[in-house]
This record gives structure tokens, sequence and C-alpha cells, in this order.
């Protein structure tokens, strides 16, 4: 048998672009569905903000394939009428999955209001015992809540570190829900821009470099002693 014609190298990069996007795609409305409790039966739409030549191609053909493997009832164009939706971001593309008639709103609202300030109270209570180090967690502090029982029973630092140094700790664990999506180091860096102008309220800034955590320990130490909080070796009272 004679071997036939190699097939147009263009071609199977074309189809590989085409399964690349279609995977971070479905990966990416899953992983929206589970953060949002979208119920596993319901059925979503998805309204695009921008596409790319493989993400259309992928419409064209597995299309069918999408709406089965992410229960995606239909695709369309975004119109823009600004209803309450969550964003996706997947390989280039962004679109919009509209939330009403899906999942009820106001009742997630309520049910984060509760969790924060379940979780403010719960720092307020911690902080009013012994002098310790209190890690809240990048979220808690987002709270202005929160953020005002720190500044009256504590002093908070923020460990700042640049997106390279983030991205080297995240990338070797799994437990990070924020970031399990198609893109999470374009994630990572979105959180960093929602995020970081609410850091720097923290009373002190120390940078969280590579290297040993004592260094890092040392430099807070340091900070805290040129703010007078820490004299022979004790923390002195905050507040």
């Amino acid at each position: 048998l004679t071997p036939g014609p190699d097939a147009p190298r263009s071609t199977d990069l074309e189809a590989k672009g085409e399964i690349e996007w279609l995977m971070a795609f479905v990966n990416e409305v899953r992983s929206v569905r589970s953060e949002l409790r979208v119920p596993q039966a319901a059925m979503v739409g998805i309204r695009f903000r921008t596409t790319t030549p493989a993400a259309d191609r992928a419409l064209a053909v597995h299309g069918e394939a999408m709406r089965r493997l992410a229960r995606i009832e239909s695709f369309a164009a975004d119109d823009g009428q600004g209803s309450q939706a969550a964003e996706l971001e997947a390989a280039g593309t962004v679109a919009l999955m509209p939330l009403a008639g899906t999942i009820d709103v106001a009742a997630e609202r309520t049910r984060l209001a509760k969790e924060m300030e379940t979780l403010r109270k719960e720092i307020a209570r911690l902080l009013s015992g012994p002098s310790h180090v209190l890690a809240t967690g990048g979220g808690a502090f987002q709270n202005p809540s929160t953020r005002a029982v720190i500044a009256e029973r504590a002093v908070s630092v923020w460990l700042k570190a640049d997106f390279d140094v983030l991205w080297a700790r995240v990338s070797r664990r799994s437990n990070r829900p924020m970031l399990k999506t198609a893109a999470p180091q374009r994630t990572l860096a979105q959180l960093i821009e929602q995020r970081y102008p609410v850091y720097a309220l923290a009373e002190l800034t120390v940078m969280s470099q590579a290297g040993p955590v004592e260094e890092t320990v040392a430099r807070v130490e340091d900070a805290l002693r040129g703010a007078g909080y820490l004299a022979n070796g004790r923390v002195e009272s905050c507040r």
C-alpha cells in the first residue's frame, strides 16, 4: 500500500486549537456553575462578548457536545442588556452566563452576607484575647466591617508579594478553589488588580519574597518595631 499524503499541518493545528478551546471553555462553565451552586440539572445560557477563530470553529463543529458536557441550553452574542450574569473567560474568549431563573440571586447574596458576618464575629472574638498572630485570609479583609474590627483591636500587616512569587507558591498546591479556572494565571492577575488596593489599607505593608520564611518574619518584626509596636522582643499593646 502506498501511504497517502500527509494532512496539512495547518489543519492539525486548527483542530488542536478547537479542542483546547472546547476543553478550556467547558471547564470554565463547570467551575462557575459549581462556585455559584447552580443546580446540576439546570440548563444555562451563554452570551459571548468576544470570541476567537478557534472558538467559532469549535462552536460550529462541537456545539452540541458542549451543550451536553456543560448543560448549556443556548449560545448567543451578548446583547448588552446588563442582566445579572457571571463572567467567564477561557482561552481568549469572554462570555456571560445569565443567572436570572437559574439561581436565587437574592438568596445567594443573603447567604454570603451571613457567612461574612459570622467570620467578622469570629475574628472579633479571637482579637479579644491575648496578643497573638491571626491570619485572616485575603477575602476577610475585603469586608469593611471586618477591617474596622481589625483596626480597632489589632495591627494589620499586609504581606505583599509580586505576581511571580504568588504564582510560584499557589501553583504547587491544588487547594485554591478560586484558581481552578481555565486560565489560573489570568485569574490570579485579576484578583491582584481587584484586591491589592484594599490590602493597601492595612496599617503596615511588608514585602513577602522568595526565600526562607524567617526572612519575612524578620521584616515583619522590623516593621512592628519601627511603628512602635515591638520593644525588647515583646509585642506592646496594639490599641
